[in-house]
C-alpha cells in the first residue's frame, strides 16, 4: 500500500514545439519521442563505457593497503569548498530556468562518465598520432594543451547537445545551465583523477593536490562548458548567420582560453588570473543579461520565433485557437502521465475539439491566450468561475479556479506565464470572486515554485490512500 499526497495546486509550464506539430501533431511528437529515446539510449551507453574506462582513476596498485585507500579518498572532502556553493547556486536558478533538480544532477554524472572518459582516450590518441607525425619537435607543453583544449570542449559540448536534445530544453539560460552542470562534472572527475593519481604514489601529496585542484575552480570546465553551450546556442536557434558567427566565435574562444590555460603561458600567476576572469565574465552577462547576446536568435528553431522583446496579447480564446490547444494539452497529458501513470492514460487529452467549442461559449468557464504578435497562441489558462457550496458553517462566496495554464516552450523566459496569472486574477477581481485557486500534482515542483512565487499560498491537502 501507498499513502500520496497532493497539494492544491495543478500545472504550468510545459514543452510544446508548435512548428514540429503543427500538420501532425499525434505522428511528429511519437517520431520525435523516438529519436530522443534512441539518443537516451546512447547516452546510458555511453555512460556505461565511462564508468568502465574510469574506474582506474579510483583504483591503486594491488599493493596498496585499505589506510592507503581511505588517505586517498578523504582528499576528496575538499573539493566540497566549491562543489557546495555550486549546488546552491544551480538550485536557486534551476527556478527560474524551469529545469529540475534530477535533470541537472543527471547532467553532472553525464559530464563526469562520458566526456571526462573519452578525453583520455582521445587524448592519448591525439598524443600518439602527433608524435608519429612530428617526432622529436613535438611539444607537450604546447600541441599537449592545444589537443586537450580542442578534444575536451567538443566532447563536453557534444554531451550537452545530447541532453538537451532528450529534455527538449530551447531557451538560452536551459543551455548554459545544461553546460554548466556538464562542465562540473567533468571538472570533479577530472580533480577525483589528479587527486588519486598522485596520492597512491605516494600519499602524503592527495592533500596538497586537491588544494592545487580547487585553486583553478573558479574559472574552470562549468564556465568552458556554460559559454559553449552559450555558443552552440547561437548556432542552432539563431535565426541569422551573424548569431552563428557568434555562437562559433564562442566556442572557438573557449578553446583558445582552455589551451592557453594549460600551456607555460598558464602558469604566469597574471596571465592565469587574466584568462580565470576572461572566462568567468561572460557566464555572469549571460545569466544577468542574456538578450545582450541573444537579441534576436528563435527559441522555436526558426518560424514563429520570438525574441526578449516580444510582448503579448492575453485575450479570450478563440476557435482558431483549437489546434495550438489540443497541442497544448497533449504536452500537459504526459507530463501528468509520467508522474501519475496510474491515473492519466498517455496519447490522450484533456478535453476533445467539440468540448472546447462549447467551452470557448461559456462565460462561466473562460479560457484565456497569450497571443504573440502575429497572434499565435503562446500560452493558455483554463478557468472555471465556482460558488462555495452552501454550508451552515461556512461564508458564502465565488472563486475562480484555474484548472490549467500552461506556456509554450518558445515563449519560456518571457514572464508569458506571469501575465496569463496576472490578466486572471484581474479578470476574477471584475467577477467579484473572493480568491483564485489551483491545484498541482505532487512532483510536479517547477508548477508548485512558480505559483509560490506569484504569491500563492497553500490552502488545503488532498490525500490519498490506495487500496
Amino acid at each position: 500500500m501507498k499513502l500520496n499526497m497532493k497539494n492544491n495546486v495543478k500545472t504550468v509550464v510545459h514543452d510544446y514545439n508548435r512548428t514540429e506539430a503543427a500538420a501532425n501533431p499525434v505522428f511528429s511528437n511519437k517520431k520525435k519521442q523516438r529519436r530522443q529515446l534512441i539518443v537516451t539510449g546512447v547516452l546510458i551507453l555511453l555512460a556505461g563505457l565511462g564508468i568502465f574506462i574510469d574506474e582506474s582513476d579510483f583504483m591503486g596498485s594491488s599493493h596498496t593497503t585499505v589506510l592507503q585507500y581511505l588517505e586517498v579518498y578523504s582528499a576528496f572532502l575538499p573539493l566540497l569548498i566549491y562543489i557546495v556553493p555550486f549546488g546552491i547556486f544551480v538550485k536557486q536558478i534551476s527556478v527560474k530556468c524551469e529545469m529540475s533538480s534530477w535533470e541537472l544532477l543527471t547532467a553532472v554524472f553525464c559530464g563526469a562518465l562520458i566526456p571526462s572518459a573519452f578525453a583520455g582516450e582521445v587524448n592519448g590518441g591525439l598524443d600518439g598520432l602527433m608524435k608519429s607525425m612530428m617526432g622529436h619537435s613535438y611539444s607537450e607543453a604546447w600541441l599537449g594543451s592545444l589537443e586537450a583544449g580542442i578534444a575536451e570542449e567538443l566532447l563536453k559540448l557534444g554531451a550537452t547537445a545530447l541532453l538537451l536534445y532528450v529534455w527538449n530544453r530551447k531557451s538560452f539560460r536551459q543551455y548554459l545551465l545544461t553546460g554548466m552542470c556538464v562542465g562540473m562534472g567533468f571538472q570533479i572527475e577530472e580533480d577525483i583523477s589528479y587527486i588519486t593519481e598522485s596520492g597512491f604514489k605516494n600519499v602524503n601529496d592527495a592533500f596538497p593536490t586537491a588544494l592545487d585542484r580547487i585553486s583553478g575552480a573558479l574559472g574552470s570546465h562549468w564556465c568552458y562548458a556554460a559559454v559553449t553551450a552559450a555558443g552552440l546556442y547561437l548556432i542552432v536557434r539563431a535565426s541569422g548567420k551573424n548569431h552563428r558567427r557568434k555562437g562559433l566565435g564562442w566556442i572557438l574562444f573557449v578553446m583558445a582560453d582552455h589551451f592557453l590555460y594549460d600551456s607555460p603561458i598558464g602558469e604566469i600567476n597574471l596571465f592565469n588570473a587574466i584568462l580565470t576572469a576572461a572566462i568567468v565574465l561572460p557566464v555572469v552577462i549571460f545569466f544577468r543579461n542574456p538578450e545582450m547576446y541573444t537579441a534576436g536568435a528563435s527559441e522555436t528553431g526558426g518560424r514563429g520565433k520570438m525574441n526578449n522583446h516580444t510582448m503579448v496579447n492575453i485575450r479570450r480564446a478563440e476557435e482558431k485557437d483549437i489546434p495550438a490547444l489540443l497541442g497544448l494539452l497533449k504536452q500537459v497529458l504526459e507530463i501528468h502521465a509520467g508522474i501519475r501513470p496510474d491515473i492519466f492514460v498517455p496519447g490522450t487529452t484533456k478535453y476533445t475539439v467539440d468540448e472546447l467549442r462549447e467551452m470557448l461559449k461559456d462565460d462561466r468557464r473562460p479560457v484565456y491566450v497569450a497571443a504573440d504578435e502575429q497572434d499565435r497562441c503562446v500560452g493558455y489558462a483554463f478557468c472555471q468561475k465556482r460558488e462555495q457550496p452552501f454550508s451552515n458553517n461556512m461564508v458564502p462566496f465565488t472563486s475562480l479556479f484555474i484548472d490549467d495554464l500552461c506556456v509554450d516552450q518558445s515563449a519560456r523566459g518571457r514572464h508569458v506565464g506571469e501575465a496569463l496569472f496576472e490578466h486572471v486574477k484581474q479578470e476574477a477581481k471584475k467577477m467579484g470572486c473572493y480568491e483564485v485557486t489551483l491545484n498541482v500534482w505532487a512532483g510536479n515542483t517547477s508548477a508548485e515554485k512558480f505559483y509560490e512565487k506569484m504569491g500563492m499560498k497553500t490552502k488545503e491537502r488532498q490525500m490519498e490512500y490506495i487500496l
